[in-house]
């Protein structure tokens, strides 16, 4: 057996390990009404600063014939109805908080929970599992992630064909994408930006970061993140039309970033 070998037995060992740690005290420790998988989503939510927005877990297996994929169309539908900020990072945040401690404990990514979360949901599920976000919602640039995800996991042709099957799915993806599409249309021309690349918007915004940086700053900010943050406030002030379409189509009330809880 060559060292790399050795090496990588050993390290699926540990991730054994820690996962059948991690269940074993969770399901000690926790009330039983949030699963560990989805705990473990919950980790990365707040690590990617975007705990408020619903997402479901999808494994391989789920969509392995027609009628599984329609079921999981039905699963990212009833996401994508679920209102902002009904997700157990606010409903049911000790949940999380569990799972965070019994990743850090003994951790076996230096302390990284959310590496570890990886981890231990990938062991535990037994196969691969993605994570469906309703980002689109809130931003135009992830009109057809979920589209694109579904494509990833089970083919394009498989999916095409289902969309035809479950018209009420593919409307509601039909329909964000539209709404995106032409906010974006919009956005390009009033900024001057038609048919300029993402890379050049992107340092365009960063240019224009100069403009938002205060002439006195406050006491111990720095002046930087003061114009980001300025910057990112009107940036959302701009968004709320384009929220409040996206929420109109998946029928839940709007949030702009009010937390209810």
């Amino acid at each position: 057996m060559s060292r790399g070998q050795e090496a990588r037995m050993e390290w699926e060992k540990k991730i054994r390990e820690k996962t059948q740690q991690v269940v074993a005290y969770y399901e000690a420790q926790s009330d039983g009404e949030v699963s560990l998988a989805d705990a473990l989503v919950g980790i990365f939510a707040d690590h990617n600063v975007n705990r408020e927005i619903p997402r479901v877990i999808v494994k391989d297996s789920e969509g392995k014939n027609d009628e599984g994929l329609i079921k999981v169309f039905d699963k990212i539908l009833a996401v994508m109805r679920t209102p902002t900020f009904h997700t157990i990072n606010y409903t049911h945040p000790e949940a999380v908080k569990l799972a965070e401690h019994l990743c850090l404990k003994g951790s076996i990514t230096d302390g990284y929970a959310e590496r570890d979360a990886s981890y231990v949901l990938w062991e535990m599920v037994g196969e691969r599992p993605v994570v469906y976000w309703d980002e689109s919602r809130d931003l135009p640039q992830y009109a057809r992630k979920i589209f694109e995800t579904l494509n990833m996991q089970f083919s394009n042709i498989r999916v095409a064909i289902a969309l035809r099957e479950h018209k009420e799915f593919a409307q509601m993806l039909s329909k964000s994408s539209k709404i995106a599409y032409n906010w974006e249309q919009r956005e390009d021309s009033s900024n001057g930006t038609i048919g300029m690349k993402t890379m050049d918007k992107i340092e365009l915004g960063f240019a224009t970061l100069t403009d938002y940086i205060p002439e006195e700053s406050k006491d111990g900010e720095n002046p930087l993140f003061e114009a980001i943050d300025s910057f990112c406030a009107e940036k959302n002030r701009e968004r709320i039309p384009y929220r409040i379409a996206q929420y109109k189509l998946r029928g839940i009330p709007v949030s702009i970033g009010n937390n209810p809880y």
